[in-house]
């Protein structure tokens, strides 16, 4: 189970999604900062690389902290982590994993090192939409 503070829009139900690796940062920070687009060109290499892919097949809302830590070993998340649930949480979404797989090496980072143009465009705090050099 992925955690989030939202909910999965159900469009990306059932769908397969790609898994991208970003620099470790500040729990709940993103390494990538608040910009909304990111370009290629603009990214030094190994910033952002692709891992995988996920299908999530539903979604387990978590409306208090007993049913949170309940149910830990399902998502790991421990109450020591900087994900924990804490006194300002009113909901945690947990993305119940239907289906994955990795990659090899490569993918985005090595692009953007190759000169192939991409952008990501941010559609919610952890989500990206890959748009290739044929969709510019």
């Amino acid at each position: 189970i992925e955690t989030r503070q939202y909910d999965l829009p159900r469009a990306l139900l059932n769908r397969r999604i790609e898994v991208l690796e970003s620099r470790r940062g500040q729990d709940g920070v993103s390494s990538l900062g608040e910009g909304n687009i990111f370009r290629s060109s603009e990214m030094q290499d190994g910033v952002v690389a692709r891992r995988g892919w996920v299908v999530f097949g539903d979604v387990k809302v978590y409306d208090d902290r007993e049913a949170f830590e309940g149910d830990e070993a399902s998502h790991m998340v421990q109450k020591d982590s900087g994900y924990a649930w804490k006194e300002s949480t009113k909901r945690v979404y947990g993305w119940v994993v239907k289906e994955a797989g990795g990659f090899t090496e490569g993918g985005l980072a090595k692009a953007a090192a190759d000169g192939d143009s991409f952008v990501l465009v941010r559609r919610m705090r952890s989500l990206f939409e890959i748009e290739e050099r044929s969709a510019l």
